[in-house]
């Protein structure tokens, strides 16, 4: 069916009689608009110039034909209907619209937080402030650690990132996460710090942005009774601490698969009001105090020192708490 708006019915007769005088009719390329949708739309045109007008071009907020006749009256009003999203939780929210259509997308933002039992942490080597159930005076240079297997729970759906998330206190950008096209306002999160067996693979993070490979490789000597078989680290706690005897030491409290053993901790799910902001915090007294984890005792590094990755997994089950903002 050829449709032939108000717009271009005289232009469409005044070509036919231009047609008709030159007896040139069928002859001669025809140059115009040869797209039946727009508003200039040619039906003698027998080449495409890229002239055509659409409605949208006319009436720029997409409510309207090429006739100026609007697309959805429902109440028969006169006044055009707005389609969109009418959910104000939705990001992609639309405060004029009448009539939701269904299209609502939903964000949710992760924000990570880093405390001392409640307090903010003064990051640096020279804070030497903090105090865990050992009676170990330390600081807090940096934080790195990773987070696998994430799922995000909503009311009837769950949603399992294909990412693992990066967190480097020394990076802020990677201190906020932001996922997008989501279903509904999360409710839920669960996920787990580290990677498990299956996904602690040598070298296959090469790629990964902030320099992920590098600054998280776990060594592998290539001893099958070594403790270090390769993968990554879980989590780099690094600061200094004060023996009162001798002076300052630096502590290093990194996690990883010792002795090709999985220390790597699965959460359950963490719940929350549904919310498209929520903070994960992690509260790093809670790595030395159940059960109690002298720094001293263990010294520097205990990265082939199963007791000191035993006893670290068993504080970690507690270090984290998320809340909705």
């Amino acid at each position: 069916m050829i449709y032939i708006t108000k717009n271009n019915f005289l232009t469409f007769i005044y070509l036919i009689i231009i047609c008709m005088i030159m007896d040139s009719c069928g002859e001669d390329s025809i140059y115009g608009c040869t797209d039946s949708t727009a508003c200039n739309y040619n039906a003698l045109a027998t080449e495409e110039n890229d002239s055509c007008i659409y409605a949208i071009d006319i009436y720029p907020d997409g409510l309207y034909d090429c006739d100026g006749v609007c697309y959805s009256d429902l109440n028969g009003d006169g006044i055009c209907d707005v389609v969109g999203c009418m959910d104000e939780t939705a990001f992609n929210y639309n405060s004029e619209a009448d009539i939701d259509d269904g299209s609502c997308e939903y964000s949710l933002s992760i924000n990570f937080h880093h405390v001392v039992d409640g307090a903010d942490i003064i990051f640096g080597n020279e804070n030497i402030i903090y105090q865990n159930n050992a009676s170990n005076m330390y600081s807090v240079r940096r934080i790195l650690y990773v987070l696998s297997d994430v799922v995000l729970y909503f009311d009837n759906d769950v949603l399992e990132l294909e990412d693992f998330i990066f967190i480097n206190t020394d990076i802020p950008e990677t201190l906020i996460y932001s996922i997008n096209e989501l279903p509904a306002l999360c409710s839920g999160i669960s996920f787990r710090i580290g990677f498990s067996s299956q996904e602690n693979v040598e070298n296959a993070y090469i790629n990964v942005s902030n320099n992920f490979h590098n600054s998280m490789l776990w060594p592998n000597l290539n001893d099958p009774l070594s403790p270090f078989q390769g993968g990554y680290h879980y989590m780099k706690l690094e600061g200094k601490y004060m023996d009162l005897l001798e002076g300052e030491y630096f502590y290093n409290t990194h996690t990883g698969p010792t002795g090709a053993e999985d220390f790597s901790i699965l959460y359950s799910e963490f719940n929350f009001a549904p919310s498209q902001n929520i903070t994960v915090e992690m509260n790093v007294n809670n790595w030395y105090n159940n059960p109690t984890y002298d720094l001293g005792s263990f010294g520097p590094g205990i990265m082939d020192n199963i007791i000191a990755q035993s006893e670290l997994f068993d504080n970690g089950l507690d270090v984290f708490s998320v809340e909705s903002e």
